[in-house]
């Protein structure tokens, strides 16, 4: 199967153009603030919008980088069921450290409560069972991929460790400015720096993709924070 992935992503990549790694990421954040935008003026779906171009984004990447899709296809091949585990297990993790800042926003800024309910307006109309598909399907594996799989290998490569998680996490929490929302902002770039430090240590985008789309599905369909 991972050999079938690699033909595949060879293949399609190969008819995008071949865009410089460091404009490949720029895009991105480009790309998200601009359907963060259009969602604002009820012209786009966020959360399709987002799927579809996480799947461009991610073609372009891998084409230009093809390493870096082969390194996540190999981090497949062993060890499926411990990644899972530690996958859920950071999920879960991640999920208790926002309910406790939420809790404190509660307590010490009244106004932050109606920015956090503001961000579950983008799930309006849809079933829980739809919106889970598209969080544990389509969004939080496409951002891993791209933003830790991509973007920080990229520059952890050109700048070094250190100085690449940061990038990644500055450049991740940049693709929500459009939101207009402080505390989604802040909550981007902690669960950015979360998840760069998470794939920094294990180095496994496996790991990285279950957590995503664990606490992505508790946050926003099991038990929301609105």
């Amino acid at each position: 199967m991972a050999e079938r992935l690699q033909r595949f992503i060879s293949s399609t990549a190969g008819t995008l153009p071949r865009i410089p790694p460091a404009a490949v990421c720029l895009l991105g954040v480009a790309v998200f603030n601009t359907l963060f935008v259009f969602h604002g003026a009820g012209l786009l779906d966020v959360w399709w919008g987002l799927s579809a171009a996480l799947l461009l984004l991610i073609m372009s990447a891998m084409g230009r980088r093809q390493e870096y899709a082969r390194a996540m296809l190999d981090d497949l091949r062993q060890g499926i069921f411990r990644k899972v585990v530690l996958g859920a297990f950071a999920g879960v993790l991640l999920y208790g450290v926002f309910a406790a800042g939420r809790w404190g926003v509660a307590l010490l800024w009244s106004g932050g409560v109606e920015r956090i309910a503001g961000v579950y307006t983008w799930g309006a109309g849809r079933s829980p069972v739809e919106l889970m598909l598209i969080l544990g399907f389509l969004i939080g594996p496409g951002e891993e991929i791209f933003w830790r799989g991509f973007v920080q290998s990229y520059a952890e490569k050109t700048t070094g460790l250190r100085t690449g998680l940061f990038v990644m996490t500055g450049l991740y929490a940049a693709a929500h400015l459009a939101t207009g929302n402080g505390i989604l902002l802040i909550a981007a770039a902690v669960c950015g720096l979360y998840w760069g430090l998470l794939f920094r240590t294990l180095r496994s985008i496996t790991v990285n993709v279950i957590s995503h789309a664990v606490f992505d599905i508790m946050a926003f369909v099991i038990f929301p924070f609105s």
